[in-house]
């Protein structure tokens, strides 16, 4: 939606009144750390824009908010200008915001730039509180792989379980051979770094979206990748061979670090009912060496999860991951507080 070619350096105004943005913020990976321009007043609102890093030879030379008349609250204007000599192709996602950055929904995008030309590039919204827009140019998203969009399709047509759909009864049975991954409010998810961390109140099975060097904490990732999603599942005891739980819809016990909508920036504690079934194959659980670096590797595990989140809280959709995992790292994260929880082995 919103693709337009323009020859030469005629400028054409492209407009697209979008909604909100899904498939295309489903993209992989997350934009690298890019150029940001200063927030401009433009008479009614105000218009930010960020360019990720690995957006090449396309600015924005202008920018503009304003009350247009008719049924739209706001229209947003950039002025998108090509530097090379091929065409180019870019990916625009913004999120409606009012005076005290409360989100009003977003839109998204793709436009084909012509070799050394412009074009405009513009949306709108219905939202009388909006009063800011933020854009981030984006390189456009690769195709979803095809476990992303069969996910949606069962979604769409409605699949209840088995694995690739939410369910109130989540069963080791239906754990598909995959690694784990699902739907987050609606977008794929896919658990890219998987760990085992003995925290204060027990050990904890973190499953993140991002894939990130286990010794550094998924908080120390946020910092940079504050759109981070993560699944934390509290577990009674330390693990083992051999570990079956399985439990339907209750509160307590989990909690979905998760984007509140596709295109936002950030995250939410999500704390909802959630059902578990997971299943501990193999635990190889070494204790911390005091002698031995603060943050340390003591051990691998593996197994399988199905877990489900249930709608109840803002437009948050159900949601659900289900895989299997090998080898997923167990980590201290400095000694473990207290001893005695982390100290006990079964044999």
């Amino acid at each position: 939606m919103g693709d337009r070619h323009i020859p030469g350096n005629c400028a054409r105004r492209i407009g697209t009144f979008l909604l909100a943005g899904l498939l295309s913020a489903c993209g992989e990976g997350d934009p690298a750390p890019g150029r940001t321009s200063a927030q401009a007043p433009t008479g009614d609102g105000s218009v930010e824009v960020r360019v990720a890093g690995d957006v090449r030879n396309i600015e924005v030379v202008r920018q503009s908010l304003r009350r247009p008349a008719g049924s739209h609250a706001a229209e947003v204007s950039l002025v998108l200008r090509n530097s090379a000599v091929t065409k180019q192709t870019v990916r625009l996602q913004g999120d409606w915001l009012d005076g005290a950055g409360r989100n009003y929904g977003g839109f998204s995008s793709t436009y084909h730039v012509p070799a050394t030309g412009e074009i405009v590039a513009t949306s709108a919204t219905r939202t009388r509180a909006v009063s800011r827009v933020r854009v981030r140019l984006m390189a456009p998203a690769q195709e979803l792989p095809a476990w992303a969009e069969g996910l949606l399709a069962a979604s769409t047509a409605g699949a209840v379980g088995g694995g690739v759909a939410f369910t109130e009864t989540p069963s080791l049975a239906e754990v598909p051979a995959w690694e784990p991954r699902g739907l987050a409010n609606g977008v794929p998810f896919e658990a890219r770094t998987i760990l085992f961390v003995p925290e204060s109140t027990g050990w904890q099975l973190q499953l993140v979206d991002v894939a990130f060097d286990p010794l550094a904490t998924v908080l120390s990732v946020r910092e940079s990748h504050p759109d981070v999603q993560t699944v934390y599942i509290n577990l009674p005891e330390e693990p083992y061979a051999g570990m079956r739980i399985e439990h339907g819809l209750d509160f307590g016990g989990a909690m979905f670090q998760i984007r509140p909508q596709p295109t936002a920036e950030t995250t939410t504690s999500w704390n909802t009912r959630f059902a578990l079934a997971l299943e501990i194959s193999d635990w190889q659980r070494k204790p911390w060496q005091p002698d031995g670096e603060t943050y340390q590797i003591g051990g691998r595990a593996s197994g399988r999860v199905y877990i489900v989140f249930a709608a109840g809280m803002g437009d948050i959709r159900n949601s659900f991951v289900a895989g299997e995992f090998a080898d997923a790292p167990i980590v201290y994260y400095g000694p473990p507080r207290p001893p005695s929880e982390v100290e006990s082995h079964r044999e």
